[in-house]
């Protein structure tokens, strides 16, 4: 699936998410560069790419750096026990305690959310922005003219976009707003979500259109007035765009298929992320997503912390990029808050990509080996350049220490079908080429078409939505399929699948009476097609149509935090005309809607955030206009999450156990349900019914770093969460003292010669450890520990953070010693 960050999932607190896209609330536009970042105290590394990037350090084991300004100062938060809200400036950490931050600009003015309301903090002082009237508001961006954009409830329960000056918040009408510029240009998404990319100026909205597909959305905005943003395509590929003057171009993407734009600069950099491997249009689970910076018409991959995820969020004038990057080890997008590090990209600017050739297409036989050879060109050299070869159904890989000489590769495909061949090449810098042929896979015996059934014959009204289920088969099976659905009144729907197990139901409304033909056509990898028809009969809509009978269901008491479900009933007997439109309006500015083909009952559910009584607005409109609507009453109670404490980090031997001990508080409840999710794919889960510390084990099966997250569940079903990491493995346990290292020195008075001393043991332990030298990497690690002792000593190190690191260290001796005897 396709998960946010965090600052995503709290939304707005306007509950209207529906509406305000909150995806576009972590991008800024950027005005003129003034200077570098203040980040002397962090050490610098390179990603999985090549590209210099810098852990900004943070409390929890888990972070993201969401905004960034021309001085080099961050936003952003991190997962302790609780999220936190972080300023980084001047290598120091700041918690900005309840300020739910959104961007920072070159003052040092940080605009955000604070309880219900949109603010500003500045210099631990924060200025409350108010409401359109209605009862919350949040800030997506703030100018540096200390103009605020953002969106904001109004007294009839509608979510609207305002900017904010001199104390006034203006009304801008309904735009999910993303970013300003400082020209006031304000720009986001308008329309019924999921809209499309617009922008304000002046009063006026313009549409900015789309790359062919259905919807857009706009993230950022500079100041010389170019917008980039995200758009479906033609094809039903989500790409990033960049929009100037009137045109909107295709950014492209990583490779495969899907990118997103968040942020652009001055000088016309952009930066977002998109799919790199394993994608389901960056909604699956296990989907490898890397941020990247595209420049000059060129894209460059900035990598992970080794990991398999990273998003760039923001850019500033220097060109320096920050974000949010998984270490090696964690792989999991679904639980995206709960891992990751905040990080500082600083890409080389006049790195060139290189550039690929990879021949003409091809056509074999199945079963027997096909070949690829391409050739590459770098023009700045920035070489040994990694190469990978995506077949379509399995992947090789490979380095080259020069352009001079061509590359072959080979594969054996063993299904029919027409694969596209990717090949794709990143030079040392991240800077990446990409060309690609089509392979033909012909059976041995020839291609037959698919076989196709329509379905049955169908009847409706004007207006409804008529689905056809179509089926088919292929004895010679020619992977992808592409089917086409001619609905007989000149409209077409369209898509693609890669088995016949699993096609799509499309639909279309016809706006006349009549009968009509729809044409199912379903044609192979190989270009065999296969046909159906079905006969659609649409007749005269009915006289005096009447609206829908609507009962909102009972009324209920509950919690704050708890999932709150309203059954809700209807009927339209006398002049049924399916399907029905339902929306639930709960009363906090939040709405829930879809879609019923029958007449019965319908279970939307809901949480609260705030304790009261909420009038729930049920109502049900067919397919002719007609509506009908009831009410029910929620009382909510008050309620909070509990909060949850997990144990600190762990190292453990592949196949050894280790034990966990959790605690919880909670302000009242009679029992509650926990969950521990180890990070390898196995969980444990209790119930209980008192606050006592819980405890659970588990062994590990390979070395690795595991982010374990721990969840407890009250009985209305609020949920509270924590982490903590196991490293399995002594190169994992050197690699986690690294991480602690880096945290300290973001937050300490270590220089870049300390910070650099005490890595370079560490790196020496790591050489030692790989070369099956144990006694010289335990050495190497009491000098380490010799030397944080001396920082805690002279002052240089507070005294908790030469005892937390030193502790660390004595471990992994106390464990190698173990080992080894």
């Amino acid at each position: 699936m396709r998960v946010f960050p965090l600052v995503v999932a709290v939304c707005l607190a306007l509950a209207a998410c529906d509406l305000v896209d909150p995806e576009p609330s972590t991008v800024r536009p950027k005005p003129a560069t003034t200077g570098k970042p203040s980040l002397a105290t962090a050490s610098s590394e390179r990603s999985s790419t090549g590209v210099p990037v810098t852990d900004l350090g943070s409390p929890g084991p888990a972070g993201q750096a969401l905004a960034m300004n021309d001085a080099g100062q961050v936003v952003g938060m991190s997962l302790t026990n609780t999220f936190r809200w972080l300023l980084w400036s001047d290598g120091v950490i700041t918690d900005l305690g309840g300020i739910e931050v959104a961007d920072i600009n070159n003052a040092g003015r940080i605009a955000g959310k604070c309880g219900a309301h949109a603010c500003v903090w500045q210099s631990g002082a924060t200025t409350d922005l108010g409401t359109l009237g209605g009862a919350s508001s949040a800030a997506s961006d703030i100018n540096n003219a200390g103009q605020v954009a953002g969106n904001s409830q109004t007294a009839s329960g509608e979510v609207h976009g305002f900017v904010w000056a001199d104390g006034v918040m203006t009304d801008i009408g309904q735009i999910a707003v993303a970013a300003i510029n400082d020209a006031g240009q304000v720009v986001g998404a308008c329309g019924s979500a999921p809209g499309r990319a617009c922008r304000w100026e002046n009063g006026a909205i313009s549409d900015l259109g789309t790359l062919g597909g259905t919807s857009s959305r706009a993230s950022g905005i500079n100041n010389a007035g170019q917008i980039v943003g995200t758009s479906l395509t033609a094809a039903g590929q989500t790409h990033a765009f960049l929009w100037a003057n009137g045109t909107m171009t295709d950014l492209g993407d990583l490779g495969q298929g899907h990118s997103e734009a968040f942020a652009i600069n001055d000088a016309g950099q952009v930066v977002g992320y998109g799919c790199w491997d394993l994608c389901d249009n960056g909604q699956g689970h296990d989907d490898m997503l890397h941020a990247f910076l595209w420049a000059r018409g060129e894209m460059t991959d900035l990598g992970t912390l080794g990991g398999s995820y990273s998003r760039a969020n923001d850019i500033n004038a220097g060109g320096e990029v920050v974000g949010h990057a998984f270490r090696t080890g964690e792989d999991n997008i679904s639980e995206i808050e709960m891992s990751g590090r905040p990080v500082l990209w600083q890409p080389e600017p006049d790195n060139t990509a290189p550039t690929v050739n990879a021949g003409a297409d091809r056509e074999v036989e199945v079963g027997q080996p096909v070949s690829v050879t391409f050739t590459l060109a770098d023009a700045t050299a920035n070489g040994p350049w990694t190469w990978y070869v995506s077949w379509g159904d399995a992947t090789t890989v490979g380095t080259a220490t020069t352009t001079a000489d061509p590359i072959t590769v080979s594969h054996t495909y063993n299904q029919a079908g027409a694969y596209r061949v990717l090949v794709r090449v990143t030079d040392d810098a991240g800077g990446l080429g990409l060309d690609d042929v089509t392979v033909r896979a012909i059976p041995a015996g020839g291609n037959t078409a698919p076989t196709v059934i329509a379905g049955a014959d169908q009847q409706g009204w004007p207006g409804a939505q008529m689905s056809v289920a179509f089926r088919f088969a292929d004895e010679t099976p020619a992977t992808p399929w592409t089917w086409q659905v001619s609905w007989g009144d000149g409209a077409t729907s369209s898509g693609s699948v890669s088995s016949p197990c699993c096609p799509p139901t499309p639909s279309h409304a016809y706006q006349s009476a009549g009968q009509y033909t729809a044409r199912v056509t379903v044609t192979d990898g190989l270009g065999a097609s296969g046909s159906d028809d079905v006969i659609i009969t649409i007749y005269e809509p009915p006289a005096g149509n009447t609206a829908p009978t609507v009962n909102a269901g009972f009324d209920q008491t509950w919690f704050a935090y708890g999932t709150v479900r309203q059954t809700f009933n209807f009927s339209d007997r006398s002049t049924p005309a399916p399907p029905w439109h339902w929306e639930v309006a709960w009363g906090d500015g939040a709405s829930s809607s879809g879609v019923a083909d029958q007449m019965g009952s319908v279970s939307p559910s809901h949480v609260y955030t705030a304790a009261g009584q909420y009038t729930v607005r049920v109502t049900v409109t067919d397919n002719l206009g007609a509506a009908g609507s009831d009410e029910a009453l929620i009382s909510i109670s008050p309620n909070d999450r509990p909060t949850v404490t997990a144990g600190p980090d762990q190292m453990a031997q592949p196949g050894q156990s280790i034990s966990e001990t959790f605690t919880f508080v909670d302000d009242a409840s009679i029992f509650w349900t926990w969950r521990i999710n180890w990070g390898d794919g196995r969980s444990n889960s209790g119930f209980t019914t008192r606050i006592d510390p819980m405890n659970a084990s588990h062994a590990y099966a390979d070395a690795g770093r595991y982010s374990v997250i721990i969840t407890v569940t009250d009985r209305v079903g609020a949920v509270g969460a924590d982490t903590f990491a196991v490293w399995v493995g002594p190169a994992q346990w050197v690699e986690a003292l690294v991480e602690q290292v880096n945290r300290v020195a973001a937050t300490t008075a270590l220089t870049q010669d300390q910070t650099r001393g005490l890595l370079g043991k560490l790196d020496q332990v790591r050489a030692k450890l790989a070369a099956g030298q144990t006694d010289q990497g335990i050495n190497q690690l009491e000098a380490f520990v010799n030397q944080v002792d001396a920082f805690g000593r002279n002052g240089t190190l507070a005294a908790d953070s030469a005892q937390g690191l030193i502790a660390w260290a004595r471990g992994i001796i106390d464990r190698l010693q173990a080992a080894s005897s």
